[in-house]
C-alpha cells in the first residue's frame, strides 16, 4: 500500500515537472520571437528616421525656395 502511494506521489511530481518545462519551452519560444520583432522594429525604425531626415529636408528646401521667391512688397512698409 506504501508502494502504491509513492507510486502516486512520483507520477503526480513528474506531471507537475513535465507542465514546467513544457511552460518554460513555450516560454523561450516567445523569447525568441519577441526579440526578433524586436529586431525588425528596430529595423524599421531606423528606416523611417531616415525618411522623415529626407522629408525634413526637402521641406526646408521648400521653404527657402518660398522664401527666396516671396514678393518684397509685405516688408517694404
Amino acid at each position: 500500500m506504501v508502494i502504491g502511494e509513492l507510486k502516486t506521489q512520483i507520477n503526480e511530481h513528474k506531471k507537475s515537472l513535465d507542465q514546467r518545462a513544457d511552460a518554460l519551452m513555450a516560454s523561450h519560444n516567445h523569447a525568441e520571437i519577441t526579440e526578433k520583432n524586436l529586431a525588425a522594429t528596430e529595423k524599421d525604425l531606423a528606416k523611417l528616421s531616415h525618411q522623415a531626415q529626407q522629408l525634413d529636408s526637402l521641406l526646408l528646401k521648400l521653404m527657402r525656395s518660398a522664401k527666396f521667391h516671396q514678393e518684397p512688397s509685405s516688408s517694404a512698409s
